[in-house]
């Protein structure tokens, strides 16, 4: 039988970018209780700075954790395009999101990634049946210093780590004519679309989209999403909301 590891491992060993968890999901749940509060993490690995608190400036961004570097990166010439945002699927459990949410920050702060979100444990985002199968959204566009072969490389690890301990996908996300959403070929775990934050709106897919470069079809992949078959488990303000604010 299937052994969860403990949440607080990453890959088979310590998390070498935040070894003391301070970017964690169980102490971002334990610090993280109002709006003015906050975390600031220095990374001995990275030398980056970063702060973590709970979102603030639209009604909608209460119910997400941000973690954003604090520092500038100096950009490539040639960086993913801009309005790029990467959303993680993880089943609606508080083990996987707890475990999946570590993995990822590890992955993504080691490659210094600097903007990126998960769903508060108070909450589902399943809730608006729009937004279900998007616990985690990564601005992948802010990092001006990361090409597409990087985020391969970031997409390729995180899955690869998410099978090796078990992290099942949740729901997988939804596509509408205000939200077109794309899977990352192969992946049971990522899509993705392009967006506007200043606009506050969906921009069309690129020709040719960088993206359709990543195929993750080559990973191993056992685990299947989530069946939706409920109905909202929270206050249907929180849908109501959605439904009416982009994310």
């Amino acid at each position: 039988m299937f052994e969860h590891p403990d949440p607080n491992q990453y890959e088979l060993g310590k998390d070498s970018f935040d070894p003391e968890g301070k970017l964690s999901y169980q102490n971002l749940r334990q610090v993280l209780l109002n709006p003015c509060d906050r975390i600031k993490f220095n990374s001995n690995e990275t030398h980056d700075t970063y702060m973590a608190s709970i979102g603030m400036g639209t009604p909608w961004a209460k119910y997400n954790f941000y973690v954003a570097r604090i520092n500038e990166i100096p950009p490539i010439e040639t960086p993913i395009h801009k309005e790029l945002k990467i959303h993680v699927s993880l089943k609606e459990e508080e083990w996987s999101r707890t475990l999946g949410w570590n993995i990822v920050k590890y992955v993504l702060g080691s490659k210094r990634v600097g903007s990126f979100k998960v769903i508060r444990p108070e909450y589902n985002m399943s809730d608006d049946p729009e937004q279900r199968g998007k616990d985690i959204t990564i601005y992948a566009g802010y990092n001006r210093h990361l090409n597409v072969t990087s985020w391969l490389y970031i997409l390729q690890k995180i899955t690869i780590t998410f099978v090796a301990n078990g992290v099942k996908p949740g729901y997988r996300q939804q596509s509408t004519t205000e939200k077109p959403e794309e899977i990352i070929k192969g992946s049971k775990y990522f899509s993705y679309r392009y967006y506007d934050e200043i606009q506050k709106k969906s921009l069309p897919f690129p020709k040719p989209d960088p993206i359709e470069a990543i195929d993750l079809s080559c990973l191993v992949q056992p685990y299947e999403h989530q069946k939706y078959d409920r109905p909202a488990s929270h206050d249907l303000s929180i849908m109501h909301l959605w439904n009416h604010k982009s994310l």
